[in-house]
């Protein structure tokens, strides 16, 4: 993936040319100011948006750059529709965990077995995912928001 930091200006008509064309919606992602495309699209998005990318402009992505990211991955393994969102899932899964808790193990239902399975299985996806993140905020590679990392 290649990285473009885009002004306030840029962004909102990357929005809009997003909205008008549900093919490149597919191929590229855009959150907090930067725009993520495929390798293959890095001459014609940098033509259209007259500028370099993140690497040719000699720009290194932060560790904010790799929090949006990470913040992004956990919002989808959720299925949250945003940040906001996240948090109330997260809340949400530990009070139902804290309830399935007190109950004791021995005393759960098959229906409460398998949530308990579901809500460990979405914890250490998150979790996996913030490991991820403390890592390469240290140092952000240029294609942070690669999958290649966060596998």
């Amino acid at each position: 993936m290649v990285n473009y930091a885009l002004s306030g200006e840029q962004a909102r008509a990357v929005s809009r040319l997003l909205d008008l064309d549900p093919i490149l919606l597919d191929q590229v992602s855009f959150a907090d100011g930067v725009l993520r495309v495929p390798e293959a699209l890095r001459d014609s998005v940098g033509s259209i948006l007259g500028m370099p990318d993140y690497e040719s402009a000699g720009l290194r992505p932060t560790a904010d750059d790799v929090r949006a990211e990470a913040g992004r991955r956990m919002q989808v393994v959720a299925g949250a529709r945003d940040a906001t969102h996240l948090q109330s899932i997260i809340a949400n899964a530990t009070r139902e965990e804290v309830r399935l808790l007190r109950r004791g193990q021995m005393n759960w239902s098959h229906a409460e077995q398998a949530r308990a399975s579901e809500l460990e299985r979405l914890d250490a996806k998150i979790e996996h995912i913030r490991a991820v993140s403390n890592v390469l905020e240290q140092n952000p590679p240029a294609d942070y928001a690669d999958d290649k990392h966060w596998s």
